[in-house]
């Protein structure tokens, strides 16, 4: 299957459109990407994506969608079944919208399997509705969700049922593997009806190596808001060893967080 190659923000916005139309379509970006001169006009892609985004472990920048009154807000407003991979949308994104709104993915259609790995975001998400979050809104369509090695650093606020990673995945339809938030979630109607915080929703879902600094899920492990920079989130996703790893991180120069570019340095305690 061939891509399309984005290396520039001019690119990225004619072909998300172009996606909306051809579903199927497959998307690699080569460059780092400011997209602010391009989101006042950007249209979230829509028509039940069903392709590949590779970022190539490229950061986006800039991705600003404030749009309080409309749904699905994200990257990609509606999903099939399709596979996100290796991007970062940095601190300097965020998106604001109705129900439904996220940094990457709204909501879903369709059948089949959705899947996202070595995806974070750290930039802040605002839903003014249901289902708000950092990730992926919600699986409406009862899609199988895989999350592996997806991180987030922003924080959620939501209307109602609102999570970090992730407002409703699916009953009994995801797994979620080395996972991880230290972002806030804040959302008023969670309290009434879910006491605590969600990481992502519903009861359910199998946890895997998964670890959140704020609220409680039954299979994901408390770390510190600090972890990320201190090394502690790279030697638990390491399951507490420093051999045969797949984590890495420089700490003496200042890595935010865990990256499995194996370039980097192994983390191991010290005492």
């Amino acid at each position: 299957f061939g891509f399309y190659i984005i290396d520039t923000p001019e690119k990225f916005a004619y072909i998300a459109k172009k996606a909306s139309s051809d579903p199927t379509i497959n998307i690699r970006i080569t460059e780092d990407l400011d997209l602010g001169g391009i989101c006042e006009a950007y249209q979230p892609i829509v028509g039940a994506y069903a392709g590949t985004i590779d970022g190539g472990g490229h950061i986006i920048s800039n991705f600003i969608i404030d749009r309080p009154e409309a749904q699905m807000q994200a990257l990609i407003g509606m999903a099939g079944a399709c596979t996100i991979k290796n991007l970062t949308m940095d601190a300097t994104c965020s998106v604001v919208g109705a129900g439904y709104s996220a940094g990457f993915v709204g909501q879903t259609s369709g059948s089949g399997t959705i899947t996202f790995e070595n995806v974070y975001m750290h930039g802040n998400v605002t839903c003014n509705g249901a289902n708000g979050a950092a990730l992926f809104a919600c699986n409406m369509a009862g899609l199988t969700v895989i999350m592996k090695n997806c991180g987030v650093t922003g924080n959620v606020y939501g209307g109602r049922e609102a999570g970090s990673l992730s407002g409703w995945l699916g009953a009994d339809k995801a797994t979620l593997t080395n996972c991880w938030s230290v972002g806030t979630v804040e959302c008023p109607r969670n309290q009434s009806t879910y006491p605590n915080t969600y990481f992502a929703a519903p009861a359910g879902v199998n946890y895997v190596n998964c670890f959140a600094a704020y609220g409680t899920r039954p299979g994901v492990d408390q770390i510190s808001v600090e972890a990320p920079q201190t090394g502690e989130l790279a030697w638990k996703l390491n399951g507490s060893k420093f051999t045969d790893v797949s984590w890495y991180q420089n700490l003496d120069e200042g890595d935010a967080y865990p990256t499995q570019d194996k370039t980097r340095g192994i983390v191991y305690p010290t005492t």
